[in-house]
């Protein structure tokens, strides 16, 4: 799993991603964006990721997104711009 940071606009936005068994950065994979629940950190998003995810997504060859909400911004609230800025 990867724990990573990127400037979306002008915040900083920290994921972590999950990669499939063997990755090999020439190919393409499926992907998946999770978000995670309750306060969206990075402790939920790793234990979600974890629990839930990790496993079957290197075993299925998936890659999986999760991002932290930056500045305490949940997503679901008003999250909307990552994606317009991305």
């Amino acid at each position: 799993m990867l724990e990573q940071t990127k400037i979306v606009g002008s915040v900083a936005v920290h994921y972590k991603a999950v990669l499939p068994d063997g990755y090999d950065a020439t190919r393409n994979y499926p992907g998946v964006i999770m978000f995670g629940g309750g306060p969206q950190t990075m402790d939920t998003v790793s234990g979600t990721l974890t629990r839930n995810f990790r496993a079957e997504a290197e075993k299925r060859g998936y890659i999986v997104v999760a991002p932290a909400a930056p500045n305490g911004v949940l997503f679901f609230e008003s999250g909307e711009w990552i994606f317009q800025n991305s």
